[in-house]
């Protein structure tokens, strides 16, 4: 079984707690489950994981603490963790004979280390085996090129999609209006974290009568935004959505949609990633893509 990356992987954790919020964390193994049932009593959690899944209320795991800190991490420890709690933002997905490790773009401070932080060591992963068939390879390739390739979001949308980009864009405005982000925000059950990283873009939206000017990222944005990008498609993280091309253009698309509403990096950094998670959500997909014939529209028009 070989191992790839894309390239050097590079972290730091700046502790937010952002991580432990909006995710479904699955224990791994009855064992798991007992130790955190364990570490539940101890700590004065009722009901830690029905079903298996560590319990969330308000869009917050139970276990994390008023100081958004992990309280399983404070008494014991990482290693005291569930596995996927400790190898988070790190993620492995088998596909075929290859295991796919790369760092999840979901993680909301990602662009202020990818580049300059320090490497993370390997080591054990939890790995996901892809379902999607050997024939998606091709496509995946070529969707990977055009981001390779890229020097900026604007090309790399024009190279994706088949007609003209600025028809696309007009498309994909409205699209991202009838998804009433600002609705689906407010809902009790959305992760505070969410809610404030995609919150201004909310705001913003219904004010895009017209399309805006391409944003003015950094170069350092700029290159991470392509990145995350890449990472979406080749560590195949939205596994209810099949066609690498379609997991690229929401991904750039959201990457426009992040840029209009704010250029500065930490905030478009953070904009970003809650866009890279929402397109995982079946609340959001649900109504951005309500139908194959919608996405066909939102593509060809």
């Amino acid at each position: 079984m070989s191992i790839a990356t894309l390239g050097i992987l590079r972290h730091v954790c700046e502790m937010c707690g952002g991580s432990c919020q909006g995710v479904n964390v699955s224990l791994s193994s009855p064992e798991e489950l007992a130790q955190v049932l364990g570490q539940a009593e101890q700590l004065g959690v009722s009901d830690p994981a029905p079903d298996g899944v560590l319990r969330r209320v308000g869009g917050r795991c139970v276990f994390l603490g008023d100081d958004a800190l992990c309280r399983i991490h404070g008494a014991w420890g990482l290693s005291a963790k569930p596995k996927v709690c400790q190898q988070y933002p790190m993620i492995a997905t088998r596909v075929g004979d290859e295991t796919r490790v790369g760092l999840d773009p979901g993680c909301f401070h990602s662009v202020k280390s990818w580049v300059t932080g320090p490497q993370i060591p390997g080591g054990s992963l939890m790995v996901s085996v892809s379902d999607q068939p050997d024939a998606v390879l091709a496509h995946e390739e070529r969707v990977m090129s055009v981001l390779e390739h890229a020097e900026s979001t604007e090309q790399a949308l024009a190279n994706l999609i088949p007609g003209d980009l600025e028809g696309f864009l007009g498309r994909w405005i409205r699209a991202l209006q009838a998804v009433e982000l600002a609705d689906l925000l407010a809902d009790p059950d959305t992760s505070p974290s969410l809610r404030h990283s995609l919150g201004p873009m909310a705001q913003a939206l219904p004010s895009w009568t017209t399309i805006p000017s391409p944003p003015e990222l950094s170069e350092n944005a700029r290159s991470f935004a392509l990145h995350a990008a890449k990472r979406m498609v080749w560590l195949r993280l939205c596994p209810k959505i099949p066609s690498p091309a379609v997991v690229g253009l929401l991904s750039l698309g959201g990457v426009m949609a992040c840029g209009w509403t704010n250029t500065e990096d930490a905030a478009f950094g953070q904009a970003l990633a809650g866009w890279m998670r929402a397109i995982r959500a079946p609340a959001v997909l649900g109504r951005l893509l309500p139908s194959p014939q919608s996405l066909q529209t939102l593509v060809e028009g």
